[in-house]
């Protein structure tokens, strides 16, 4: 099992572009954010990025890199832990017309795995809560205060791939 964490918000005058560009910009999360600490980026000569982030995460410090990846013509940003804290992370960022053609829906999705099989039930919870306040903390660092959180998510979940396969099969 793993956890999942969602949130999306709105944001009624940024283009799509625009708020791209700040999803990618990591320093910009580092400076406009209490819960996350600190960012660093190696550039890859392939146009992908790993990103060591340390951030705050209850009473502690959770230190990871990850690969990261950029669909500019989707909007979107896959990442997926290259090391560290915690065991297992992947999830994307995207960013896609809002409502009525005014404004953007960014959207953040991880599914992650603390790595403690023996205390998976009772700290997986309190994880999945504090990385959705770390996220929406960082939005609204990031997008200012124009940004409204319309729905957030935490659940354990099954993982990604079984999830994706049980949708395909849905649809037909």
């Amino acid at each position: 099992m793993s956890q999942l964490v969602r949130v999306a918000a709105y944001h009624p005058s940024l283009g799509l572009d625009e708020a791209f560009d700040l999803v990618r910009d990591f320093r910009r999360h580092a400076l406009r954010s209490d819960a996350v600490r600190s960012v660093t980026i190696e550039e890859q000569p392939d146009g992908t990025m790993i990103s060591h982030w340390e951030v705050n995460f209850r009473r502690g410090i959770l230190i990871w890199s990850e690969f990261d990846e950029f669909d500019f013509a989707a909007r979107t940003l896959r990442f997926r832990r290259r090391d560290g804290d915690p065991a297992a992370l992947e999830g994307s960022w995207t960013v896609l017309e809002g409502p009525s053609g005014e404004g953007c829906v960014v959207t953040f999705e991880a599914e992650f795995d603390i790595g403690i099989p023996t205390m998976r039930k009772m700290l997986e919870p309190l994880a999945a809560r504090t990385m959705q306040d770390n996220i929406v903390q960082t939005m609204r660092g990031v997008f200012g205060d124009a940004l409204d959180i319309t729905s957030t998510q935490e659940d354990t979940t099954t993982p990604r791939r079984h999830r994706d396969a049980q949708a395909v099969h849905e649809r037909e």
